[in-house]
């Protein structure tokens, strides 16, 4: 916490001003036996990327991060473009809208397929996965009769939404 620091410059004479701990208490205790962090701006993919202080770069990193079937990826408030369909992993939750390492329910997060391609597949999502404070936009679609699909999965009973939007992308003209 700076603010001490600047006790000076506010000209704070004779006031009680809080503690840091007051003024930015610590995110509370995840249900998640293991939590990955994602920023597209801030984060870099390495193998100790997932903290506030280090975030990983890209969703399917941090993904692939997760060792357990009981994982949070988180995703900092912001515009995820992927290079490729996301695989969705067994256990591995992806929730959105955090803000500086803090879960914002009313913020979600917004991800972007890969040019002509899903952006999300799944397959086997047997212990529970959520999906939770997102945005998925479908692509667009060139080829006459075209579809726009979002999600692909196959033998997934335990995938949960939450405040989250499935949004279809412009589809072509039909035949």
């Amino acid at each position: 916490c700076d603010f001490p620091k600047y006790w000076e410059q506010l000209n704070v004479a004779g006031a009680t001003l809080p503690d840091c701990e007051t003024l930015a208490p610590e995110a509370p205790a995840s249900d998640y036996a293991e939590q990955y962090l994602v920023d597209p701006s801030k984060g870099s993919d390495t193998p100790s990327c997932g903290t506030l202080a280090a975030p990983c770069q890209t969703i399917a990193y941090a993904l692939e991060r997760c060792g357990s079937s009981n994982c949070e990826v988180q995703l900092e408030f912001g515009q995820y473009q992927l290079t490729s369909t996301l695989q969705l992993r067994d256990g591995a939750s992806i929730i959105g809208g955090y803000d500086n390492g803090i879960r914002n329910s009313t913020y979600q997060s917004l991800i972007l397929p890969a040019a002509g391609q899903l952006p999300l597949q799944g397959s086997g999502l047997n212990s529970r996965t959520n999906l939770e404070n997102l945005m998925v936009n479908g692509p667009e679609v060139s080829t006459a009769g075209g579809a726009s699909v979002i999600l692909q999965l196959s033998d997934s009973p335990n995938l949960h939404f939450a405040q989250s939007r499935l949004v279809g992308g412009r589809a072509a003209p039909g035949p």
